[in-house]
Protein backbone atom coordinates (compact mmCIF):
# COMPACT_ATOMS: atom_id res chain seq x y z
CA UNK A 1 0.00 0.00 0.00
CA UNK A 2 2.82 2.38 0.77
CA UNK A 3 4.14 1.86 -2.76
CA UNK A 4 0.82 3.11 -4.13
CA UNK A 5 1.53 6.56 -2.70
CA UNK A 6 3.89 7.30 -5.59
CA UNK A 7 1.15 6.42 -8.09
CA UNK A 8 -1.26 9.00 -6.65
CA UNK A 9 1.27 11.86 -6.66
CA UNK A 10 -0.13 13.27 -9.97
CA UNK A 11 -3.52 13.90 -8.37
CA UNK A 12 -1.82 15.99 -5.71
CA UNK A 13 -0.35 18.24 -8.41
CA UNK A 14 -3.72 18.55 -10.14
CA UNK A 15 -5.46 19.59 -6.92
CA UNK A 16 -7.26 16.31 -6.26
CA UNK A 17 -9.57 16.51 -9.29
CA UNK A 18 -12.34 13.93 -9.12
CA UNK A 19 -11.77 12.65 -12.67
CA UNK A 20 -8.07 12.12 -12.05
CA UNK A 21 -8.74 10.41 -8.69
CA UNK A 22 -11.31 8.10 -10.27
CA UNK A 23 -8.97 7.05 -13.08
CA UNK A 24 -5.86 6.46 -10.97
CA UNK A 25 -7.74 4.68 -8.16
CA UNK A 26 -9.54 2.49 -10.68
CA UNK A 27 -6.24 1.48 -12.29
CA UNK A 28 -4.70 0.65 -8.90
CA UNK A 29 -7.77 -1.38 -7.88
CA UNK A 30 -7.57 -3.42 -11.07
CA UNK A 31 -3.95 -4.31 -10.23
CA UNK A 32 -3.90 -4.51 -6.41
CA UNK A 33 -7.59 -4.68 -5.32
CA UNK A 34 -6.98 -1.62 -3.13
CA UNK A 35 -9.79 0.92 -2.59
CA UNK A 36 -9.18 4.62 -1.80
CA UNK A 37 -10.83 7.37 0.15
CA UNK A 38 -9.52 10.96 0.45
CA UNK A 39 -10.19 13.40 3.27
CA UNK A 40 -9.68 17.15 3.45
CA UNK A 41 -9.23 19.34 6.52
CA UNK A 42 -11.24 22.54 6.38
CA UNK A 43 -10.29 25.91 7.86
CA UNK A 44 -12.84 25.32 10.62
CA UNK A 45 -10.83 22.26 11.68
CA UNK A 46 -13.43 19.75 10.48
CA UNK A 47 -12.54 16.79 8.25
CA UNK A 48 -14.56 16.05 5.10
CA UNK A 49 -14.41 13.07 2.77
CA UNK A 50 -13.84 14.41 -0.73
CA UNK A 51 -13.57 11.13 -2.65
CA UNK A 52 -14.27 7.41 -2.32
CA UNK A 53 -13.56 4.72 -4.92
CA UNK A 54 -16.55 3.17 -6.63
CA UNK A 55 -14.95 -0.16 -5.90
CA UNK A 56 -15.16 0.42 -2.14
CA UNK A 57 -17.16 -2.49 -0.71
CA UNK A 58 -17.46 -1.09 2.80
CA UNK A 59 -19.90 1.44 4.21
CA UNK A 60 -19.04 5.09 4.53
CA UNK A 61 -19.66 4.70 8.19
CA UNK A 62 -16.86 2.18 8.47
CA UNK A 63 -14.48 4.41 6.52
CA UNK A 64 -15.31 7.36 8.72
CA UNK A 65 -14.74 5.39 11.89
CA UNK A 66 -11.34 4.13 10.67
CA UNK A 67 -10.32 7.73 9.89
CA UNK A 68 -11.42 8.93 13.34
CA UNK A 69 -9.31 6.17 14.94
CA UNK A 70 -6.35 7.44 12.93
CA UNK A 71 -6.85 10.96 14.26
CA UNK A 72 -7.11 9.69 17.85
CA UNK A 73 -4.04 7.48 17.51
CA UNK A 74 -1.83 10.34 16.36
CA UNK A 75 0.31 7.97 14.25
CA UNK A 76 1.34 8.60 10.66
CA UNK A 77 1.10 6.39 8.77
CA UNK A 78 -1.56 4.42 10.64
CA UNK A 79 -2.06 0.72 9.87
CA UNK A 80 -4.80 -1.36 11.46
CA UNK A 81 -6.73 -4.56 10.83
CA UNK A 82 -10.48 -4.40 11.35
CA UNK A 83 -13.55 -6.47 10.54
CA UNK A 84 -16.23 -4.81 8.44
CA UNK A 85 -19.54 -4.68 10.33
CA UNK A 86 -21.55 -5.08 7.12
CA UNK A 87 -20.17 -8.31 5.70
CA UNK A 88 -17.78 -9.44 8.50
CA UNK A 89 -14.78 -9.37 6.16
CA UNK A 90 -11.36 -8.61 7.57
CA UNK A 91 -9.66 -5.59 6.01
CA UNK A 92 -6.31 -3.88 6.29
CA UNK A 93 -6.45 -0.06 6.58
CA UNK A 94 -3.55 2.23 5.66
CA UNK A 95 -4.02 5.95 6.44
CA UNK A 96 -1.43 8.66 5.75
CA UNK A 97 -1.27 12.44 5.63
CA UNK A 98 -0.45 13.69 2.07
CA UNK A 99 -0.02 17.40 2.79
CA UNK A 100 -1.17 19.98 5.28
CA UNK A 101 -4.85 19.46 4.55
CA UNK A 102 -5.27 16.18 2.66
CA UNK A 103 -5.26 12.53 3.80
CA UNK A 104 -5.54 9.23 1.99
CA UNK A 105 -7.22 6.06 3.37
CA UNK A 106 -6.50 2.79 1.58
CA UNK A 107 -8.15 -0.53 2.43
CA UNK A 108 -7.88 -4.05 1.13
CA UNK A 109 -9.67 -7.29 1.97
CA UNK A 110 -7.37 -9.87 3.59
CA UNK A 111 -9.88 -12.72 3.66
CA UNK A 112 -8.01 -14.57 0.95
CA UNK A 113 -4.75 -14.00 2.81
CA UNK A 114 -6.24 -15.49 6.00
CA UNK A 115 -7.36 -18.53 4.07
CA UNK A 116 -3.92 -18.82 2.54
CA UNK A 117 -2.25 -18.57 5.97
CA UNK A 118 -4.58 -21.22 7.38
CA UNK A 119 -3.93 -23.43 4.39
CA UNK A 120 -0.16 -23.02 4.72
CA UNK A 121 -0.34 -23.62 8.49
CA UNK A 122 -2.44 -26.75 7.98
CA UNK A 123 -0.06 -27.98 5.31
CA UNK A 124 2.99 -27.40 7.53
CA UNK A 125 1.37 -29.11 10.53
CA UNK A 126 0.20 -32.07 8.43
CA UNK A 127 3.60 -32.38 6.79
CA UNK A 128 5.27 -32.22 10.20
CA UNK A 129 3.06 -34.99 11.60
CA UNK A 130 3.60 -37.18 8.52
CA UNK A 131 7.37 -36.62 8.65
CA UNK A 132 7.42 -37.37 12.42
CA UNK A 133 5.46 -40.61 11.94
CA UNK A 134 7.63 -41.68 9.03
CA UNK A 135 10.73 -40.81 11.09
CA UNK A 136 9.51 -42.92 14.02
CA UNK A 137 8.72 -45.86 11.73
CA UNK A 138 12.11 -45.54 10.05
CA UNK A 139 13.85 -45.27 13.45
CA UNK A 140 12.06 -48.36 14.73
CA UNK A 141 12.99 -50.30 11.60
CA UNK A 142 16.62 -49.23 11.81
CA UNK A 143 17.00 -49.85 15.56
CA UNK A 144 14.81 -52.92 15.93
CA UNK A 145 17.65 -55.34 15.25
CA UNK A 146 19.97 -53.41 17.56
CA UNK A 147 17.39 -53.30 20.39
CA UNK A 148 16.60 -57.01 20.03
CA UNK A 149 20.30 -57.78 20.40
CA UNK A 150 20.55 -55.58 23.50
CA UNK A 151 17.47 -57.28 25.03
CA UNK A 152 18.97 -60.71 24.27
CA UNK A 153 22.28 -59.73 25.91
CA UNK A 154 20.39 -58.43 28.96
CA UNK A 155 18.43 -61.70 29.23
CA UNK A 156 21.57 -63.84 28.95
CA UNK A 157 23.50 -61.79 31.54
CA UNK A 158 20.54 -62.11 33.92
CA UNK A 159 20.64 -65.91 33.45
CA UNK A 160 24.38 -65.84 34.17
CA UNK A 161 23.76 -63.91 37.40
CA UNK A 162 21.38 -66.74 38.40
CA UNK A 163 24.11 -69.32 37.50
CA UNK A 164 22.23 -70.51 34.41
CA UNK A 165 24.79 -70.90 31.62
CA UNK A 166 22.66 -72.75 29.03
CA UNK A 167 21.69 -69.65 27.01
CA UNK A 168 24.17 -68.38 24.39
CA UNK A 169 24.15 -65.26 22.23
CA UNK A 170 25.98 -66.59 19.16
CA UNK A 171 26.23 -63.13 17.55
CA UNK A 172 28.97 -63.23 14.93
CA UNK A 173 29.10 -59.57 13.90
CA UNK A 174 32.33 -57.58 13.88
CA UNK A 175 30.71 -54.44 15.28
CA UNK A 176 30.64 -53.41 18.95
CA UNK A 177 27.55 -55.53 19.69
CA UNK A 178 29.17 -58.61 18.13
CA UNK A 179 32.35 -58.13 20.18
CA UNK A 180 30.30 -57.64 23.37
CA UNK A 181 28.21 -60.76 22.67
CA UNK A 182 31.35 -62.82 22.05
CA UNK A 183 32.82 -61.57 25.36
CA UNK A 184 29.62 -62.46 27.24
CA UNK A 185 29.62 -66.01 25.75
CA UNK A 186 33.27 -66.42 26.67
CA UNK A 187 32.63 -65.18 30.21
CA UNK A 188 29.68 -67.57 30.53
CA UNK A 189 31.80 -70.54 29.47
CA UNK A 190 34.61 -69.67 31.88
CA UNK A 191 32.24 -69.10 34.80
CA UNK A 192 30.45 -72.38 34.08
CA UNK A 193 33.75 -74.26 33.99
CA UNK A 194 34.95 -72.61 37.20
CA UNK A 195 31.73 -73.25 39.12
CA UNK A 196 31.54 -76.85 37.92
CA UNK A 197 35.14 -77.33 39.04
CA UNK A 198 34.39 -75.85 42.48
CA UNK A 199 31.29 -78.01 42.79
CA UNK A 200 33.27 -81.13 41.94
CA UNK A 201 35.94 -80.18 44.46
CA UNK A 202 33.33 -79.45 47.12
CA UNK A 203 31.58 -82.73 46.43
CA UNK A 204 34.91 -84.54 46.58
CA UNK A 205 35.66 -83.01 49.97
CA UNK A 206 32.21 -83.85 51.31
CA UNK A 207 32.61 -87.42 50.10
CA UNK A 208 36.05 -87.58 51.70
CA UNK A 209 34.69 -86.37 55.06
CA UNK A 210 31.76 -88.77 54.88
CA UNK A 211 34.00 -91.70 54.02
CA UNK A 212 36.51 -90.68 56.69
CA UNK A 213 33.88 -90.53 59.41
CA UNK A 214 32.57 -93.97 58.39
CA UNK A 215 36.09 -95.38 58.46
CA UNK A 216 36.71 -93.90 61.94
CA UNK A 217 33.68 -95.71 63.31
CA UNK A 218 35.28 -99.18 63.10
CA UNK A 219 38.55 -98.52 65.01
CA UNK A 220 36.70 -96.40 67.56
CA UNK A 221 34.27 -99.23 68.26
CA UNK A 222 37.17 -101.67 68.55
CA UNK A 223 39.16 -99.42 70.91
CA UNK A 224 36.11 -98.77 73.02
CA UNK A 225 35.37 -102.48 73.31
CA UNK A 226 38.93 -103.37 74.36
CA UNK A 227 39.00 -100.48 76.87
CA UNK A 228 35.82 -101.74 78.50
CA UNK A 229 37.35 -105.24 78.78
CA UNK A 230 40.53 -103.75 80.28
CA UNK A 231 38.40 -102.01 82.89
CA UNK A 232 37.14 -105.41 84.02
CA UNK A 233 40.68 -106.86 84.03
CA UNK A 234 42.12 -103.93 86.03
CA UNK A 235 39.11 -103.66 88.32
CA UNK A 236 41.26 -103.60 91.46
CA UNK A 237 44.14 -101.59 90.02
CA UNK A 238 43.35 -97.91 90.35
CA UNK A 239 46.10 -96.53 88.05
CA UNK A 240 45.39 -98.93 85.20
CA UNK A 241 41.64 -98.38 85.59
CA UNK A 242 42.19 -94.62 85.35
CA UNK A 243 44.01 -95.12 82.05
CA UNK A 244 41.08 -97.15 80.78
CA UNK A 245 38.65 -94.42 81.85
CA UNK A 246 40.66 -91.84 79.89
CA UNK A 247 40.64 -94.08 76.79
CA UNK A 248 36.86 -94.50 77.04
CA UNK A 249 36.32 -90.75 77.50
CA UNK A 250 38.39 -90.04 74.42
CA UNK A 251 36.53 -92.71 72.47
CA UNK A 252 33.19 -91.17 73.46
CA UNK A 253 34.44 -87.72 72.45
CA UNK A 254 35.63 -89.06 69.10
CA UNK A 255 32.35 -90.92 68.62
CA UNK A 256 30.46 -87.68 69.30
CA UNK A 257 32.68 -85.89 66.77
CA UNK A 258 32.01 -88.54 64.15
CA UNK A 259 28.26 -88.27 64.75
CA UNK A 260 28.36 -84.50 64.32
CA UNK A 261 30.49 -84.76 61.16
CA UNK A 262 28.04 -87.27 59.67
CA UNK A 263 25.08 -85.09 60.59
CA UNK A 264 26.72 -81.99 59.08
CA UNK A 265 27.56 -83.91 55.91
CA UNK A 266 23.97 -85.17 55.57
CA UNK A 267 22.62 -81.64 56.03
CA UNK A 268 24.99 -80.17 53.44
CA UNK A 269 24.16 -82.87 50.92
CA UNK A 270 20.43 -82.73 51.68
CA UNK A 271 20.21 -86.46 52.29
CA UNK A 272 18.23 -86.17 55.51
CA UNK A 273 14.57 -85.28 55.23
CA UNK A 274 13.69 -82.85 58.00
CA UNK A 275 9.93 -82.52 57.96
CA UNK A 276 8.54 -79.18 59.06
CA UNK A 277 5.11 -78.55 60.48
CA UNK A 278 2.91 -75.77 61.82
CA UNK A 279 3.62 -75.54 65.53
CA UNK A 280 3.75 -73.21 68.52
CA UNK A 281 7.28 -72.14 69.40
CA UNK A 282 6.37 -72.66 73.05
CA UNK A 283 6.80 -76.44 72.47
CA UNK A 284 10.49 -75.82 71.81
CA UNK A 285 10.97 -73.53 74.79
CA UNK A 286 9.27 -76.00 77.16
CA UNK A 287 11.92 -78.62 76.29
CA UNK A 288 14.69 -76.01 76.60
CA UNK A 289 13.47 -75.16 80.10
CA UNK A 290 13.73 -78.87 81.05
CA UNK A 291 17.28 -79.02 79.65
CA UNK A 292 18.21 -75.88 81.61
CA UNK A 293 17.19 -77.64 84.84
CA UNK A 294 19.01 -80.88 84.02
CA UNK A 295 21.87 -80.69 81.52
CA UNK A 296 22.71 -77.02 82.23
CA UNK A 297 21.70 -76.96 85.90
CA UNK A 298 25.08 -75.48 86.92
CA UNK A 299 24.45 -72.34 84.82
CA UNK A 300 22.32 -69.30 85.75
CA UNK A 301 19.88 -69.34 82.82
CA UNK A 302 16.83 -67.08 82.36
CA UNK A 303 14.35 -68.09 79.65
CA UNK A 304 11.60 -65.84 78.21
CA UNK A 305 9.58 -66.47 75.05
CA UNK A 306 6.69 -64.90 73.17
CA UNK A 307 4.10 -67.40 71.83
CA UNK A 308 4.07 -67.64 68.04
CA UNK A 309 2.79 -70.06 65.40
CA UNK A 310 5.66 -71.06 63.07
CA UNK A 311 6.42 -73.59 60.34
CA UNK A 312 9.55 -75.45 61.40
CA UNK A 313 11.15 -78.67 62.61
CA UNK A 314 10.96 -78.77 66.41
CA UNK A 315 14.01 -81.01 66.95
CA UNK A 316 16.22 -78.83 64.76
CA UNK A 317 15.18 -75.64 66.58
CA UNK A 318 15.95 -77.32 69.90
CA UNK A 319 19.36 -78.24 68.45
CA UNK A 320 20.00 -74.57 67.59
CA UNK A 321 19.25 -73.34 71.11
CA UNK A 322 21.16 -76.25 72.69
CA UNK A 323 24.29 -75.50 70.62
CA UNK A 324 24.03 -71.80 71.50
CA UNK A 325 23.69 -72.70 75.19
CA UNK A 326 26.74 -74.98 75.06
CA UNK A 327 28.80 -72.11 73.62
CA UNK A 328 27.43 -69.68 76.23
CA UNK A 329 28.39 -72.03 79.07
CA UNK A 330 31.83 -72.88 77.65
CA UNK A 331 32.94 -69.40 76.54
CA UNK A 332 30.93 -67.10 78.84
CA UNK A 333 32.13 -65.63 82.09
CA UNK A 334 32.34 -68.25 84.86
CA UNK A 335 29.20 -68.09 87.04
CA UNK A 336 27.87 -65.43 84.64
CA UNK A 337 24.22 -65.05 83.67
CA UNK A 338 22.73 -66.43 80.45
CA UNK A 339 19.51 -65.21 78.80
CA UNK A 340 17.44 -67.15 76.26
CA UNK A 341 14.69 -65.12 74.54
CA UNK A 342 12.20 -65.53 71.72
CA UNK A 343 10.43 -62.48 70.25
CA UNK A 344 8.38 -61.53 67.20
CA UNK A 345 10.05 -58.75 65.18
CA UNK A 346 7.90 -57.71 62.20
CA UNK A 347 7.89 -60.73 59.83
CA UNK A 348 10.54 -62.69 61.75
CA UNK A 349 10.74 -64.67 64.97
CA UNK A 350 14.10 -64.06 66.64
CA UNK A 351 15.68 -66.55 69.04
CA UNK A 352 18.58 -65.02 70.99
CA UNK A 353 21.03 -66.50 73.50
CA UNK A 354 23.08 -63.96 75.44
CA UNK A 355 25.93 -64.60 77.87
CA UNK A 356 28.21 -62.35 79.89
CA UNK A 357 31.78 -62.11 78.63
CA UNK A 358 33.23 -64.12 75.75
CA UNK A 359 33.81 -61.18 73.39
CA UNK A 360 34.70 -62.06 69.77
CA UNK A 361 36.89 -60.16 67.31
CA UNK A 362 35.32 -59.04 64.00
CA UNK A 363 37.25 -61.77 62.16
CA UNK A 364 36.04 -64.43 64.62
CA UNK A 365 32.44 -63.20 64.23
CA UNK A 366 32.68 -63.86 60.49
CA UNK A 367 34.39 -67.26 60.66
CA UNK A 368 32.85 -69.02 63.68
CA UNK A 369 30.16 -70.48 61.40
CA UNK A 370 32.81 -72.46 59.51
CA UNK A 371 33.26 -76.12 60.40
CA UNK A 372 36.27 -76.83 62.65
CA UNK A 373 37.04 -73.14 63.15
CA UNK A 374 38.00 -72.37 66.76
CA UNK A 375 38.61 -69.00 68.36
CA UNK A 376 41.16 -70.65 70.62
CA UNK A 377 44.20 -70.86 68.32
CA UNK A 378 45.85 -73.35 70.70
CA UNK A 379 43.12 -75.85 69.67
CA UNK A 380 42.38 -76.97 73.24
CA UNK A 381 39.90 -79.81 73.49
CA UNK A 382 37.86 -78.06 76.19
CA UNK A 383 36.29 -75.79 73.64
CA UNK A 384 34.74 -78.50 71.48
CA UNK A 385 35.52 -79.31 67.84
CA UNK A 386 34.00 -76.25 66.13
CA UNK A 387 31.14 -78.08 64.40
CA UNK A 388 28.16 -76.94 66.50
CA UNK A 389 27.77 -73.51 64.87
CA UNK A 390 28.30 -74.99 61.39
CA UNK A 391 25.31 -77.25 62.10
CA UNK A 392 23.31 -74.20 63.23
CA UNK A 393 24.17 -72.55 59.90
CA UNK A 394 22.84 -75.54 57.97
CA UNK A 395 19.66 -75.61 60.09
CA UNK A 396 19.20 -71.93 59.19
CA UNK A 397 19.37 -72.84 55.48
CA UNK A 398 16.70 -75.49 55.98
CA UNK A 399 14.39 -72.90 57.61
CA UNK A 400 15.24 -69.95 55.29
CA UNK A 401 16.58 -68.24 58.40
CA UNK A 402 19.61 -66.06 59.18
CA UNK A 403 22.20 -66.41 61.92
CA UNK A 404 24.17 -63.59 63.48
CA UNK A 405 26.35 -62.71 66.47
CA UNK A 406 26.79 -59.42 68.29
CA UNK A 407 29.27 -58.40 71.01
CA UNK A 408 28.49 -55.29 73.06
CA UNK A 409 28.73 -54.10 76.68
CA UNK A 410 30.74 -57.19 77.71
CA UNK A 411 27.96 -59.46 76.44
CA UNK A 412 27.82 -61.84 73.49
CA UNK A 413 24.51 -62.61 71.76
CA UNK A 414 23.83 -65.27 69.14
CA UNK A 415 20.72 -64.83 66.96
CA UNK A 416 18.57 -67.15 64.89
CA UNK A 417 16.11 -65.12 62.79
CA UNK A 418 13.48 -67.17 60.96
CA UNK A 419 10.56 -65.92 58.85
CA UNK A 420 7.08 -66.28 60.32
CA UNK A 421 5.14 -68.22 57.72
CA UNK A 422 2.92 -71.27 57.54
CA UNK A 423 2.91 -74.18 55.13
CA UNK A 424 1.05 -73.36 51.91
Amino acid sequence: MENCLTEIEPVQAEGYQKESLEKICSDIYDKELISFSFFEKRETGEYRQIFSSKSNNISQKGIQRAFEEYLQAGMDPYVVERTDDTNQIKRLYFIKKLDESHYVLMNKSIRGLDQLVRLVTTFIMTSGIVIAVMGCVLWICLTRSFMMQIIKISSVTKDISELNFDQKLNFRGKDEIGVLAESVDELSDKLKASIEGMQRELERRKTLIRNLTHELRTPLTTIQGYAENLQLIFKDKQKERRFCDIILEECEAMDHLVEEMLELSRMEKGESAYEKEDMDIEEVFRNIRRLAKTVFSQADITIRSEPQEIYANRLLLERVITNYLKNAVQYGRPAGKIWVTGDREEEHYVIAVTNEGGSLSPDDQERIWEAFYKTDKSRKRSGGYGIGLAIVQEIAHIHDARVDVCCAEDKTTFYFKMPVKKRL
